[in-house]
């Protein structure tokens, strides 16, 4: 504690807190400061805080979990018409021993995408894990008319190429390319599945010519839907509130559980992007067991998971509706956020849906007039070769 600071307004002094040594290698080490009040100011008491700070001293390694280090040994695969599908055990910290639980991934032939993942026979994904360049619109991207100028990335689907499944040490290697998008963005998505049912993945966004001449990126990640069981996070990563890479110098690294009702911020009078959280160094998605996912990455990415898809959130999605009122010239549908609650199966959440965003990165919200000015440059999205590389792995509690 520094009971005393002696500097005048726009001055600069400098302190000792009194550190000791840093003796964690490979592990992150932050500095949380806490200014308060000495004394009673108004209406404000003694040790009320005016002000907080968290300065990193030290960065991890960025590795969470080494991919195949669960394992228990033996991995198998099944082809035919329907796809690929991979199977083995993985070991778990049990009660007084280690146990083991089997887990079963498949890949459909027709897309190239994970579309069933299983732990002990109970499936883990709603709908397919896929690329994902797009958001909902926020009110500052419908101001801009981002819809327009980055159209591209909307609902983009995309279509399988080619498809390649071979033998890589003790896994496999799944390799999925994309017929280009406007004859210029070429994607691809490989996937390493491990003995231990993780899956190293790399969503590539290929140097092509004439990427650079394409629109700027809502996002670049991936996304996948999981049952409304999957109802809690827990993640390391800044928070508890939500924030984005223009909007995220009040939230504070930390680890956070919880619950996906808690994400859609309904304090938005229209509906749009909510919940995602940067800084992240691992996140899961889990069942009240403790049961679900675990993504991680060798550098910091993004997440959400919201009760509700992109699409209803967005109010963009059918347009701008024809209006009596001339004068209204407000962009999109008037979707409010309210009116979509009960969509969210607050109550019963079996019944729901979990839906899953992780980014290597997501541009900025702007705000710097409130409306029709693009995020500052440093926190856009210019296509561009990029490579997310990801672990989603299970976990059992």
């Amino acid at each position: 504690m520094v009971e005393n600071i002696k500097a005048a307004p726009g001055q600069t002094a400098t302190v000792s807190v009194g550190l000791p040594s840093i003796t964690a290698p490979g592990k992150d080490v932050f500095l949380n400061l806490s200014y308060v009040l000495k004394e009673k100011d108004g209406l404000l008491p003694a040790g009320y805080e005016v002000a907080y700070d968290q300065l990193t001293l030290q960065e991890g390694s960025g590795v969470a979990f080494e991919p195949g280090s669960a394992a228990v040994p033996g991995v198998s695969v099944k082809a035919d018409k329907d796809g690929y599908a991979f199977s083995g055990e993985f070991s778990f910290a049990g009660v007084g021993s280690d146990r083991a639980a089997e887990w079963k991934a498949a890949f459909d032939p027709k897309t190239g995408f994970l579309t069933s993942y299983k732990v002990n026979g109970r499936e883990m994904l709603s709908e397919p894990l896929t690329p994902e360049f797009s958001r909902a619109l926020v009110e500052n991207d419908m101001g801009a008319r981002l819809h327009n100028h980055m159209g591209l990335w909307r609902y983009l689907k995309l279509t399988l190429a080619k498809m390649d499944v071979s033998k890589s040490g003790d896994g496999w290697l799944v390799n999925a390319a994309y017929k280009p998008v406007k004859d210029t963005v070429a994607i691809r998505l490989t996937y390493l599945i491990r003995p231990d049912g993780s899956i190293e993945g790399h969503e590539i966004m290929e140097d092509t010519p004439g990427l650079e001449s394409m629109p700027d990126l809502f996002r670049f990640g991936m996304k996948m839907t999981m049952p409304g069981r999957f109802s809690t996070i827990d993640f390391y990563g800044k928070g508890p509130w939500e924030n984005y890479a223009d909007r995220n110098s009040s939230a504070m690294v930390g680890r956070y559980t919880q619950s996906v009702n808690e994400q859609y911020h309904y304090g938005y009078v229209r509906t749009q992007e909510s919940g995602t959280h940067t800084g992240m160094r691992w996140f899961r998605i889990v069942d009240s067991n403790g049961d679900g996912f675990e993504i991680s990455a060798p550098k910091s990415f993004s997440a959400s998971a919201l009760p509700f898809p992109i699409n209803v959130l967005d109010c963009m999605e059918k347009g701008t509706p024809d209006r009596e009122n001339k004068t209204n010239t407000q962009v999109g549908e008037p979707r409010h956020s309210l009116d979509i609650k009960a969509l969210a199966h607050e109550n019963d959440r079996e019944n729901g849906q979990t839906y899953v965003n992780f980014d290597l990165v997501q541009m900025g919200v702007g705000g710097i007039n409130s409306w029709g000015t693009w995020p500052l440059e440093q926190y856009r999205i210019h296509a561009a070769p990029r490579d997310f590389h990801f672990v989603l792995r299970p976990v059992k509690n």
